[in-house]
């Protein structure tokens, strides 16, 4: 099994070809690579209209520019982020709009460097205090994702939809969110299949986001199946989404292992673990040393996965 990791914080602080090399120094095998850096929730939530994303010729140059530094450096796309949040209520739905397009480059962006997977969150907008029904939050869905069949098809790029999480602003407690219902995570991608006429849509299941909801990484994993097209795999302690290294949190990753295991999924495994450089590597210097150690705990558990001889502790 293949390992990758998330590319948004490194790129955002090395620079594109800098940034990625840390990640091949440290052994990896290939990226998620967070096209979400360039229009990101800022971004969105001002309607900045200046990210090159929703530029489709200019989008075609950086995949482009991206492919080469990809190759130069041994590294495969395995799977990339589209841009975060995907629908927002609070602002015009001309922009809401524009969203989508920069999505659909997105899709254009993953066939011309080879990745076969792309993540696009579903809607998920509010906390606790506001949150929609789940009847509204289909809706909003499916004129999110219904619109991008046919860039899809046309790519050949599987759409992954993913478990999301809401927030108590007072409690600062974590409460479920779009397709942290396991049940519900499997009506969208059969949904969405349906309409499509094909599979085109799967799930990405985020680890650390079930731990913040409570939700067993077995169960949610083997109910799932075959509909996991990619893992977001990365750790936290229950109260806050850290995306730090595995073995770091409260997970117990043998038995995430011995799911991934029975379900037959031998696809790359994504550390999803940006937050290592955020909350902990700090400077510039430590980066080298936290990607090593990330390599190490992602190959223990692929270990796991495979023939189950790794270590939990």
């Amino acid at each position: 099994m293949k390992l990758c990791t998330s590319t948004g914080v490194l790129v955002e602080k090395f620079g594109l070809e800098e940034g990625l090399k840390v990640i091949a120094d440290a052994g990896f095998d290939g990226v998620d690579f967070g096209f979400d850096i360039y229009l990101n929730w800022n971004k969105i939530r001002d309607e900045d209209r200046n990210s090159f994303l929703f530029d489709l010729e200019k989008c075609k140059e950086f995949a482009k520019e991206l492919k080469h530094v990809l190759d130069k450096l041994g590294l495969k796309p395995y799977q990339c982020h589209a841009p975060f949040p995907s629908r927002r209520d609070d602002i015009s739905e001309e922009f809401n709009q524009l969203i989508i397009e920069s999505i659909k480059n997105c899709f254009y962006m993953c066939e011309i460097i080879g990745c076969k997977k792309l993540v696009v969150h579903p809607y998920n907008f509010g906390d606790i205090t506001n949150y929609p029904t789940p009847e509204f939050n289909h809706e909003m869905n499916m004129k999110l994702y219904v619109p991008l069949i046919d860039t899809i098809k046309e790519t050949g790029v599987t759409c992954c939809l993913e478990n999301m999480f809401i927030g108590d602003p007072t409690s600062k407690k974590i409460f479920a969110g779009t397709c942290s219902d396991i049940s519900e995570a499997c009506q969208y991608v059969d949904e969405l299949n349906e309409i499509a006429g094909e599979e085109i849509f799967g799930f990405c299941l985020d680890i650390g986001h079930l731990l913040l909801c409570s939700i067993d990484p077995y169960n949610a994993t083997k109910k799932l199946g075959k509909r996991i097209v990619c893992f977001h795999v990365h750790d936290n302690n229950g109260l806050a989404d850290l995306h730090v290294s595995p073995y770091l949190g409260i997970c117990h990753w043998d038995r995430f292992a011995q799911a991934v295991r029975e379900i037959g999924y031998t696809d790359p495994l994504d550390l999803e673990t940006g937050g290592m450089l955020v909350n902990y590597f700090r400077e510039d210097g430590m980066a080298v040393a936290a990607y090593d150690m990330l390599h190490a705990a992602g190959r223990n558990i692929i270990k796991m996965i495979e023939d189950g001889t790794g270590h939990e502790d």
